[in-house]
């Protein structure tokens, strides 16, 4: 016998274990944890490694300096942002990756 979908999608429902929300799971951390969490985010974030990962290729592999890795970065966002954003986001950059 068929069973209708709404009544398969209620049973699964009042199956499914209740979950909180991000605003909520945050609510609930201990405070040491919700103090230190904003911290090693910029410190540990994926975003800085994929950045220290293509520092290091451009030094390594295509045998550049710091400063020309930091200059090819500003040129290669300048078609997108401007050079005046450009050079901002890599000054932000340096200061949280330095």
């Amino acid at each position: 016998k068929d069973v209708p979908v709404e009544e398969i999608s209620k049973a699964a429902a009042a199956l499914a274990p209740d979950t909180f929300s991000k605003e909520e799971a945050a609510k609930k951390r201990p405070l040491p944890l919700r103090l230190l969490l904003p911290v090693a985010k910029i410190f540990f974030s994926e975003k800085a490694n994929r950045r220290k990962s293509a520092m290091n290729i451009l030094r390594e592999k295509r045998k550049m300096t710091r400063m020309q890795a930091i200059l090819f970065g500003i040129k290669a966002r300048r078609n997108r942002v401007g050079l005046i954003r450009s050079t901002a986001k890599t000054a932000g950059i340096l200061g949280i990756d330095s």
